[in-house]
């Protein structure tokens, strides 16, 4: 369970647009989870319009979606690694993590409920990818593994990386961006926000560049919303195909050329130190020589 206590810099904000902020759940997941009551204000059911209040306590209580609510939608999974307790999948870019308003009859949930329709496995997916990004997700297979593996993230213990394309030549060999961002209501994404936003930290590396594009890989050291896309846009390089911070496409027959390409973990049940990488998609390689 996760708990937070409202300070000055939050009041009146909606409690949903907090709990999307300080989680990773989206919107539309946050107002379900209110829903069903598993987010409480004041030990108290509210409303996803609920306002905030000074000192209040906002608890969120383990959350695994109810399988049973929707359709098993049959299709291919890329299963990097599967045992008794969890699955690594290697979600395409293109598909939703969870069903959403306009994307409610394929997500990769459906396609994990379906994959598992005749087990007692009930799939619970720990972390979210956005849509048109591609890369290794670890899904649960049962409510303990994913509280566990919740807390572990909740923690900083599993480490994620990503690489990216961006136009142009990427000069610096690495650096760190410390940007704070917050959620804009009126603009519907993420900006910087040096006084009210919440620390993000991003080590950005370069891996290969020519005079047109460079590819870059990112280590998340917090997990905010977009942060990755709204961090390479500030430093000038926005990730090729970005719908929302990229000012121009340049494949549309391709999602944005972002990949959360490898894991680290410790297992949960196993205690076994656990790594995945996936290479690039195909994709990639028309850019850039990799």
């Amino acid at each position: 369970m996760k708990q937070w206590t409202i300070d000055t810099t939050f009041v009146g904000l909606r409690a949903d647009i907090f709990i999307s902020q300080h989680s990773d759940y989206s919107r539309s997941k946050v107002n379900e989870m209110i829903k069903s009551e598993c987010i409480m204000v004041n030990h108290n059911s509210i409303k996803a319009n609920y306002k905030l209040h000074l000192n209040d306590l906002i608890e969120l209580q383990d959350y695994v979606e109810k399988a049973h609510d929707l359709a098993p939608v049959e299709m291919k999974l890329d299963i990097v690694y599967e045992d008794d307790y969890l699955i690594i999948v290697n979600k395409p870019s293109g598909l939703v993590v969870h069903p959403s308003k306009g994307n409610r009859d394929q997500s990769l949930l459906q396609g994990l409920i379906y994959y598992y329709q005749n087990t007692s496995f009930k799939p619970g997916i720990v972390h979210r990818l956005d849509k048109q990004t591609s890369g290794l997700l670890i899904v649960a297979k049962d409510m303990m593994t994913h509280r566990l593996l919740a807390s572990a993230i909740e923690n900083k213990e599993v480490q994620r990386y990503y690489r990216a394309l961006v136009k142009g030549d990427f000069t610096e060999n690495s650096c760190w961006v410390r940007h704070k961002i917050s959620e804009s209501s009126k603009l519907k994404q993420m900006v910087l926000d040096p006084e009210n936003g919440k620390e993000a930290v991003t080590e950005v590396l370069k891996i290969a560049s020519n005079q047109s594009y460079s590819l870059l890989e990112y280590h998340l050291f917090t997990g905010r919303k977009h942060q990755i896309r709204i961090h390479s846009q500030s430093l000038g390089f926005p990730i090729l195909n970005d719908p929302v911070y990229a000012l121009e496409s340049f494949d549309p027959d391709y999602g944005q050329f972002l990949c959360a390409f490898k894991l680290m973990f410790t297992h949960p049940r196993t205690h076994e130190n656990l790594e995945f990488t996936i290479p690039l998609p195909e994709e990639f390689a028309q850019y850039l020589q990799l």
